[in-house]
């Protein structure tokens, strides 16, 4: 009997040390997850077990944090939920629990370049109903090339026979180079700008070459001696023993050189400077018009044609025709003489 009541009281002891044990260990949980509230009695300071003890299940992303205060304790989870971020073409889904829009982007890896529009402002601060919208902007340039034609031009030259045409200029186009530089808004073009508008190959112009010179068909005859008269003006058209006239033209003669290069190379018709070719007056005897001019006292000019146009048509004196010679010797000793300019058939 004694030792009966022995172990009865082992036992008593024992479940009173137990019990004393759990009334120290034992604490009122307060556990919330935002949408529900509840209180468990828990021995453990595993959050972990408390949520499954209270029924309560977390997912990955989930926050979980606990705090404990002697009998006392309180386990809260914050939800995670779901931000959409529309980037690239593509949407992508992350899951926070709270923070920034600048906090989501992290998360998801996207990096903003320096011109790049989203829809939210990233220090705004991340709602359930948090979308967001991320517009690339890119810069492309491009290049736009037109053709600059050619003009073309003549210039008179008495190097070439008359009506004769020459291209001395190649004509070639040029080219005029813009250079645009495209702003996009996820690839698609939103602005354009202007960065250059050069010349990029200038363009050649053409040059044709026409002919103007006229080579007289009548020579001088090496002059005098061919009994034309010289007595005076002759109004009308006649004869002699050597030629045949329309008119006559009587008046004072002088007489040019292009020795030393003193009047140039070509006349003023187009034709070469040389014996044989005569200064006139072009609104009375028309360049080209052949003629036969005979000198008073002197060795007649002879046979020579119309090409050229003297000084004197625009100084008022009564000369008819200023005769070109060959050296300024032979003009000092013609000087100025009476002549009559015969004007052939």
């Amino acid at each position: 009997m004694k030792q009966r009541l022995l172990a009865i009281s082992a036992l008593l002891t024992a479940m009173a040390v137990m019990i004393g044990f759990v009334t120290l260990n034992m604490r009122t949980v307060h556990v919330s997850d935002g949408a529900e509230n509840r209180r468990i009695l828990s021995m453990s300071t595993d959050a972990g077990a408390i949520l499954r003890a209270a029924g309560l299940e977390v997912d990955e992303d989930d926050q979980v944090t606990a705090e404990w205060q002697f009998a006392r304790g309180e386990v809260n989870v914050k939800r995670a939920f779901d931000v959409t971020v529309s980037v690239d073409g593509v949407t992508r889904v992350t899951s926070m629990v709270d923070g920034t829009v600048a906090d989501a982007l992290k998360k998801a890896g996207i990096k903003l370049g320096a011109e790049d529009q989203i829809n939210v402002p990233v220090e705004t601060e991340l709602t359930k109903a948090t979308a967001l919208q991320v517009s690339r902007v890119t810069y492309k340039e491009r290049r736009e090339v037109t053709v600059i034609e050619y003009t073309t031009s003549e210039e008179e030259t008495a190097d070439l026979d008359s009506g004769e045409r020459v291209v001395a200029t190649v004509g070639e186009n040029g080219e005029r180079t813009k250079v645009y530089r495209d702003r996009l808004l996820n690839g698609k073009v939103v602005s354009t700008e202007l960065v250059s508008d050069s010349v990029t190959k200038e363009p050649v112009n053409e040059l044709i070459l026409v002919g103007t010179y006229i080579e007289p068909e009548v020579l001088y005859n090496g002059g005098g001696g061919n009994g034309v008269p010289v007595n005076g003006p002759v109004s009308g058209g006649g004869s002699t023993g050597s030629f045949s006239y329309t008119r006559a033209i009587s008046g004072s003669g002088t007489a040019y050189t292009n020795e030393g290069g003193v009047c140039g190379e070509y006349t003023a018709s187009g034709m070469r400077a040389q014996r044989g070719v005569v200064a006139v007056d072009p609104n009375v005897i028309p360049y080209g018009t052949h003629l036969y001019i005979a000198v008073e006292g002197y060795e007649d000019y002879g046979y020579c044609v119309a090409g050229d146009t003297g000084g004197f048509v625009y100084n008022g004196t009564n000369t008819v025709a200023d005769l070109f010679y060959d050296t300024m010797a032979e003009c000092c000793s013609f000087g100025r003489r009476n002549i009559t300019v015969y004007v052939l058939d």
